[in-house]
């Protein structure tokens, strides 16, 4: 390799006068600031700098500024080690402190913007206050200007993941924090501060005060990594020996401290802080060897269906029963824009927000997909595509403790006509009942029986009082359907109401069946007998159906509503229900006798249950 002879690392005329005697330095952070050193060289001419390390610097895309703070990037390129050159001056006391930031102090970086603090941010101070935000940028304060005479010149070892946090949280990313949180050479700190030091002197004639000051928490130990040939030959496919390692690991400064029965110990350098594992030596071989020399091999793909892909048949199913009546798929971003977020007033439920949003259409994970619905129906509106069925099965986002959960929904949305134009069609807007129909006709799709369904109304924020109803199956809480609020469809500038469901998959996983069943045509006849009754009217109908579908007998085949009928006769608040219900057997002709007992059992349950009074009868 070339032997690079490293220019000026020793301040050859140091003054008569020490450097720790003009400045005082205290650690009070030392497991965030493992090392910090400092040189002082007085009497300095701050310029420009000399054209060729001008140029040097702008080919990196560093502007130049004046001949210390040049050389102090200058050095940055040459060696990875950030510096910061402090007006002497300017610092009160004559002395740095190192510490931490208390929660909302405030500095003003040498950008011109004040910026105000976390607690536990890593703080460069003067004997009054702060003076660098350590790693990232100097502070306006004490900056080096035209004016200066003496200066402080730091070099220093930042924890990395301290200098990552302060940079993203405050927004602000320098050459410098780029260096520091990738971590730096501890031992390079003390020749990257001396070569700093004497170029500094060779472009602005100052001279440099004998010593440094040195704070150092204990010696950073040496690495050592076990290295076994036949690992790296599994895992690269290329033969390996312990000599051949040896020679590539001698090539790269790392010594090979011993060689044992196929067992290398190597110990790393210290500017080497990526080698930490096996696996890291084991990339070097292959980085040397050339990667181009590694066999290429197919890899082997095992592939199973676990419990996933009854998860992945269940979406199928449901996405196939709302396309066969008439629904289009749509697919959303699962992020949405604060706007569409608080349409649907969702603000009781605390969202899971991004920090650093793409967009600001793309802000908040969506704890629910009817906002993007809504989306997608201004955007179809706006081109005159008026009549609507879309539906959207993905996940949302919610926070449970301020932890982010999340789950998958179905979601749908009806607008406009029922039914294409036509002159054999009414022209009727879709209305609650096409939406009930449709949650109805996806559920049974499923074959989720009626027992397992409650409905119920109830209040959801966005939707119509009275147009709003829960479901529940199974017990478990299932979604709700309705119709959004007068004052969204306001604000959304639509004419007719907009009918919208969402389901939650993981309730529906309980109460399906996986199998479809199918039954031979009957080839019995029939036998249909009618109830007509008066009940209350708040007596759901669905209850009725569900207490004679739980009827213990094989032989009733459907119950129909075929009349609902009031009069002035009756008592108020109730209305005549009639009933049809078909009797069939599936292995014989049904005699009268067995009809009209079953049948009349079925009238006793309805006046026990239902306090119902039979008509005609």
């Amino acid at each position: 390799g070339m032997s690079f002879v490293e220019p000026g690392v020793t301040p050859t005329d140091e003054g008569d006068a020490s450097a720790a005697e003009r400045i005082k330095v205290t650690n009070n952070a030392p497991e965030l600031c493992k090392r910090y050193m400092a040189r002082v060289i007085e009497g300095v001419t701050v310029t420009g700098s000399p054209d060729r390390v001008k140029k040097r610097l702008e080919v990196h895309g560093i502007r130049p500024i004046n001949n210390v703070v040049d050389a102090t990037n200058y050095v940055l390129l040459e060696r990875g080690q950030p510096l910061h050159a402090f007006d002497y001056k300017r610092l009160a006391g004559g002395e740095i402190i190192v510490r931490t930031a208390e929660k909302n102090e405030k500095i003003e970086t040498l950008d011109g913007k004040e910026r105000v603090l976390d607690e536990g941010m890593l703080l460069i101070c003067d004997a009054k206050g702060p003076q660098a935000l350590a790693g990232i940028m100097g502070g306006a304060g004490s900056e080096v200007t035209t004016d200066t005479t003496d200066i402080v010149l730091e070099a220093a070892w930042f924890e990395p993941t301290a200098i990552r946090r302060t940079s993203r949280k405050i927004g602000l990313s320098t050459d410098s924090s780029f260096m520091f949180e990738r971590g730096i050479d501890i031992e390079g700190v003390e020749s990257a501060l001396d070569r700093a030091a004497s170029l500094i002197k060779e472009f602005s004639g100052g001279s440099i005060l004998t010593g440094a000051v040195d704070l150092r928490t204990g010696e950073k130990p040496s690495r050592e990594v076990s290295f076994r040939p036949e690992q790296a030959e599994k895992l690269l496919g290329i033969p390996v020996t312990a000599a051949s390692a040896t020679e590539v690991f001698e090539r790269l400064g790392l010594t090979v401290t011993s060689s044992t029965d196929g067992l290398l110990t190597i110990t790393a350098p210290s500017f080497r802080d990526d080698i930490v594992a096996e696996v890291d030596l084991i990339e070097e071989i292959a980085r040397l060897g050339g990667f181009d020399n590694i066999p290429t091999t197919l890899p082997v793909a095992g592939f199973r269906l676990g419990t996933d892909g009854e998860m992945h048949r269940l979406k199928r199913r449901v996405k196939k029963a709302l396309i066969s009546s008439g629904f289009y798929e749509v697919i959303n971003y699962s992020f949405v824009s604060r706007e569409s977020f608080a349409v649907t007033q969702l603000d009781t439920t605390p969202a899971v927000t991004i920090t650093n949003p793409l967009s600001e259409e793309a802000v908040v994970m969506r704890p629910s997909l009817i906002p993007s619905l809504l989306d997608n129906l201004k955007k179809n509106l706006s081109r005159k595509n008026e009549n609507l069925r879309i539906f959207e099965v993905s996940p949302v986002f919610i926070l449970a403790d301020a932890i982010p959960s999340e789950s998958w929904k179905i979601s749908g949305l009806l607008y406009g006509r029922r039914t294409e134009n036509s002159w054999n069609q009414t022209d009727d807007d879709i209305d609650f009942y096409d939406l009930k129909g449709t949650v109805e006709m996806l559920l049974s799709s499923l074959g989720i029986t009626p027992d397992n369904i409650e409905v119920k109304s109830s209040d959801v924020n966005y939707l119509n009082s009275g147009k709003c109803a829960s479901i529940t199956l199974g017990g478990v809480d299932a979604g709700f359907f309705g119709e959004i609020s007068q004052q969204i469809s306001t604000k959304l500038g639509t004419k007719d109401p907009i009918h919208v469901f969402e389901l939650d998959l993981s309730a529906i996983t309980g109460v399906y069946y996986e199998e479809t069943s199918y039954n031979s045509i009957n080839r019995y006849p029939e036998s249909a007998r009618d109830i007509a009754f008066v009940i209350e009217k708040t007596v759901p109908f669905g209850e009725i159906l569900k207490s004679i579908s739980r009827f213990p007998t094989k032989v009733v085949e459907t119950v129909e509503l075929f009349d609902v009928y009031c009069d002035e006769s009756f008592a108020p608040g109730t209305h005549s229900l009639a009933l049809r219900v078909t009797y069939r057997a599936k292995d014989r002709t049904l005699k009268n006798a067995e009809v009209d007992k079953v049948h009349s059992r079925i009238i006793k349950l309805l006046e026990q249950d239902f306090n119902a009074e039979i008509r005609g009868h």
